[in-house]
Order: structure tokens, then C-alpha cells, then sequence
């Protein structure tokens, strides 16, 4: 068991569940109701801070998305041109 939890602990795997908090309890000694990992509390703050950062991380994302498709237009177009010139 010990050997277990060391493991996923090392493969920053979180155990969870009440055999997940009990093993490792016994292999680390600590009791159950310290291994409680901080939570950042609900805030309207918190909140938005959430929603800032998820609005910002999907535009990166459609962002490269559209600039990936304006691109693929652009060489259309240039191709078009050399053929026309040809």
C-alpha cells in the first residue's frame, strides 16, 4: 500500500475517495482531516478573475484558429494571382 501511494504521489496522481484518504493517511501519518488541499473561496472576485481567464485563454484560441484560416485564404489567392500572371 505504502508503495502505492508513494507512487501516484510522485506521479501527481491525487487519491480521492475515503480508501484514497485513508491510505494515505496511514503511509504519511498525517490524519485525514489535514490533507484537505486549499479550495480558493467563492467571490465575486474570484468569480471573474475565472471568467477573465477563461475568456482570454479560448480567443488565444479562436485567435491562431482564424489567423491559421486567413493564412490558408491568403495562399488561394496568391496562387491565383501567379496563375494569372503565368
Amino acid at each position: 500500500m505504502e508503495e502505492w501511494v508513494k507512487e501516484c504521489q510522485r506521479l501527481k496522481i491525487n487519491l480521492r475517495g475515503k480508501e484514497g484518504e485513508e491510505a494515505i493517511a496511514r503511509t504519511t501519518g498525517l490524519p485525514i482531516e489535514r490533507q484537505a488541499t486549499a479550495h480558493i473561496p467563492f467571490t465575486q472576485d474570484n468569480f471573474l478573475d475565472g471568467l477573465v481567464q477563461f475568456i482570454v485563454a479560448t480567443d488565444q484560441v479562436f485567435f491562431f484558429e482564424a489567423l491559421h484560416n486567413m493564412s490558408q485564404h491568403i495562399q488561394v489567392i496568391l496562387n491565383y494571382i501567379l496563375l494569372l500572371e503565368g
